[in-house]
């Protein structure tokens, strides 16, 4: 039907006086019935007619063509964003270092952190390239997501200046997305100076997603430190969100806190399309982590009154209001971790504990 369509010519015209009764001063909107005529002969459709010595179109009937048109081209355009994703294309995680300057109780992965024989464990510039080498090889014609993680990854600055240097290096054809994972406690002035000069390389798209359990959080004593940290993010321009962990501690104040942070930075987290993660201590809450009923209950209704006051999405919870994220269209997770000397896969669709260290130190199978 879409090639029906690209045939008929709109057009702008007035009436004559030829016919009585009718605006002749007024432009309107339409189709040549005789040029219609041509591609609807009235023989065997019903859309022009005779009237009188005239023709007529009955627009109503070009209205299931116009439908029908309408859907092969959504059909076309679905199947283009669908061939234009490499079915290699995936999530590239990277782990700078297994040390974290915290040491939150339900972090998950401290269990295996606490665990006899653990010993902390820092990238190398092997690894680095390695995993550059593999994106390179999957991803050439995509911008490729890599995912900075730790511990905390802003105790490995020599490390993230070399993928850094590694990524300009890069003969992809296409840019990378950067986005850190960040408890956003540690940011010094060669770290600025670093984020500054990404900031500024054409060739990378700079996030950071920034933990922030607030002011109810009382087994963190950064968390000031993680606001005026933010702040600076945000004086910097650099895109970012916030993932909010509910714990026993500020289940009675996450509202007030994601409000303060939406008041606070609002406008900045609408500019860049940032978003608010909530995470769930689900052991020390008592709830089922398989269960959705605790945050339908709980966290919903507030959630949707915030995302519908302040219009910055509060993830998983507000996603029928909200519309925003597209379908996936990564196929699985590639991991590297520290001193395993190659990287592991694994499928998108996988709701796995999220422990990547054993108690030697090597990620979980």
């Amino acid at each position: 039907m879409k090639n029906i369509i690209k045939k008929l010519k709109p057009c702008v015209y007035k009436y004559n006086k030829i016919k009585p009764n009718l605006e002749t001063e007024r432009k309107t909107f339409g189709l040549i019935a005789q040029e219609l005529d041509e591609i609807f002969p009235k023989e065997d459709f019903s859309i022009v007619s005779q009237f009188g010595d005239y023709l007529k179109v009955d627009y109503i009937q070009l209205v299931p063509i116009i439908i029908k048109a309408l859907q092969e081209v959504i059909d076309e355009v679905e199947e283009l964003k669908m061939e234009k994703v490499d079915q290699k294309q995936r999530v590239n995680v990277i782990y700078l270092t297994t040390r974290c300057n915290l040491d939150c109780d339900y972090c998950y992965e401290k269990v295996n952190r606490d665990a006899d024989g653990f010993k902390h464990k820092d990238i190398t510039k092997e690894e680095i390239d390695n995993f550059i080498m593999d994106i390179e090889q999957r991803e050439q014609n995509f911008v490729s997501t890599i995912c900075v993680m730790g511990g905390e990854p802003f105790l490995q600055h020599e490390m993230f200046d070399y993928l850094v240097e590694r990524i300009d290096q890069s003969k992809k054809s296409s840019g990378y997305a950067l986005n850190m994972i960040t408890n956003g406690t540690i940011l010094t002035d060669e770290w600025i100076e670093t984020l500054t000069r990404v900031i500024n390389d054409k060739k990378i798209s700079l996030s950071i997603h920034i933990s922030y359990d607030g002011i109810g959080q009382h087994r963190r004593d950064k968390t000031t430190r993680t606001i005026d940290n933010i702040q600076r993010f945000n004086d910097l321009n650099i895109p970012f969100g916030i993932s909010y962990t509910l714990t026993k501690d500020n289940k009675d104040y996450w509202v007030k806190d994601i409000i303060y942070l939406c008041e606070k930075f609002g406008h900045s987290m609408r500019q860049s399309n940032s978003t608010i993660r909530m995470n769930f201590a689900f052991t020390e809450l008592g709830i089922d982590p398989f269960s959705n009923q605790f945050q339908k209950e709980n966290i919903e209704p507030y959630a949707q009154y915030i995302y519908q006051k302040y219009s910055i999405p509060i993830c998983s919870l507000v996603c029928q209001m909200c519309g925003k994220c597209e379908k996936s269209s990564f196929n699985g997770r590639s991991y590297m971790i520290p001193q395993r000397g190659s990287i592991k896969v694994e499928p998108m669709s996988t709701h796995e504990q999220f422990n990547h260290f054993n108690e030697s130190g090597e990620k979980n199978e």
